[in-house]
């Protein structure tokens, strides 16, 4: 099984480099592509001691319905060396300035600065289980349950035409669930009979204490 870390490593890596105190600001213009094709964007076009991080995420416009804007802010808005944009780099859907000007800041916040950018896209897919966890708990406060409404709104992002996944808080169960389907489409080029083509869902039951 493959395992897959929730920080992109190639991104903490550049921050970790531009936060060193021996770092001699360079010019940058360097493009990352995960392996869902998010896309980051590092780059200074203004100064070199101001870098512009943007990323591309497909499902961007499922993720803004339920609240990644506000999650977004909420996680990056109080570093002060950071910038959010409030009109993203043309091609991305979201954007900050990092100002490496900015000197009154420790070594526990540079840590969690470079930690927080690295999370970026793990942080953008957290909204959709934030709000079913919330609609979770607005569900058990009710005395006695409403018997029709023991399931919340469904949170549904679509990556692409092969794949979709959503999470459905439950009263009755008091879990949330969270399914997956997806296609090998894409990936029939690593297959010796390219005419098959494989459709597998999965179910994870996020249990909410």
């Amino acid at each position: 099984m493959l395992q897959l870390e929730p920080q992109n490593l190639l991104i903490k890596e550049a921050f970790t480099n531009a936060f060193k105190q021996d770092y001699q600001p360079i010019s940058l213009d360097r493009i990352i592509t995960d392996f869902d094709f998010t896309n980051y964007h590092i780059s200074t076009p203004e100064s070199k001691e101001k870098i512009l991080f943007s990323i591309s995420i497909k499902c961007w416009n499922d993720l803004v319905k339920y609240g990644v804007l506000d999650l977004l802010s909420s996680k990056y808005s109080n570093f002060k060396n950071l910038t959010l944009l409030s009109q993203p780099e043309i091609g991305y859907d979201f954007s900050m300035y990092i100002d490496l000007e900015v000197k009154d800041i420790n070594e526990d916040e540079i840590s969690e600065i470079i930690n927080e950018l690295s999370l970026l896209k793990r942080n953008c897919f957290a909204a959709p289980y934030l709000k079913a966890f919330k609609r979770y708990e607005e569900l058990a406060k009710q005395s006695p349950p409403d018997p029709n409404n023991l399931y919340g709104e469904d949170s549904v992002i679509s990556s692409n035409a092969n794949e979709e996944s959503f999470s459905q808080p439950s009263l009755k169960m008091k879990q949330i669930k969270y399914s997956q389907k997806f296609s090998y489409k894409n990936f029939q080029m690593l297959e010796k009979d390219q005419s098959k083509k494989h459709h597998k869902s999965s179910i994870l039951i996020l249990n909410h204490h």
